[in-house]
This record gives structure tokens, sequence and C-alpha cells, in this order.
């Protein structure tokens, strides 16, 4: 049932994507299409769907340091915890100290750009 239902549900999201009109959109006869709704958000593996949008979303800074969508592998200590944190993401005193004191960001001295955590 649940394949007969995201058989018609994709149907109908094709039709609705392609700019027709209200009594163009395509709409299941299926007895089953009405009482399984239900089941609209939860259509896709949630594992894949997620992978699939975070492989096909623009460049961020998190998936420079992340590539996929698997959990990451912490050490219990909290302390521990914030430090790797704050390294994946690039927020160190050294590199967002200037944000705070209102100051011009740190210069690399052999590359010249910003000072970052990040090597070119």
């Amino acid at each position: 049932m649940l394949c007969s239902f995201r058989s018609y549900r994709s149907k109908v999201q094709q039709s609705m994507h392609t700019g027709a009109a209200y009594d163009e959109v395509y709409r299941p006869r299926w007895f089953a299409y009405e009482a399984m709704m239900f089941m609209a958000n939860a259509t896709e593996d949630n594992d894949h769907a997620d992978t699939n949008k975070w492989n096909i979303s623009p460049l961020t800074n998190l998936k420079i340091i992340k590539k996929s969508t698997a959990p990451w592998t912490d050490p219990p200590d909290q302390n521990d915890q914030r430090v790797i944190t704050r390294l994946r993401i690039g927020h160190t005193r050294l590199t967002h100290t200037h944000r705070l004191k209102k100051e011009s960001p740190l210069i690399c001295s052999l590359c010249g750009v910003d000072l970052t955590i990040v090597v070119p």
C-alpha cells in the first residue's frame, strides 16, 4: 500500500510543479489515497533523504569540514567536545577575537589573507 501511495503522491507533486492550473492537477482515484495522506511526510527514508539534500546543497563552511550526514564521533568530555566543535566550525579566539573587540581581522603573514583555521 505504501508503494502505491508513494507512486500516486509523486504523480500529484509532479503535476503541481509543471505550473498547471488547479483543474489540471492530477487527482488519484485510488480508494486509499486520501486515507493514506498521513504518510505524506514519511514517504522517504529519512537517512537517504537527508543525504540526498546534503549532496545537492550548495557548498557551506560546514560542508567543507563535514562530508556526509553521518553523526560526529565526539569524546564524552564536554570541554573536549566544545574545543573540537569550535575547531570544526573555525570559531576560535585567534580567528574571532577581532569581532568582539571591533578590530580588523588578523592577517596571515605568509599569504596575506584573513587568518582562519582552514589552511588554503
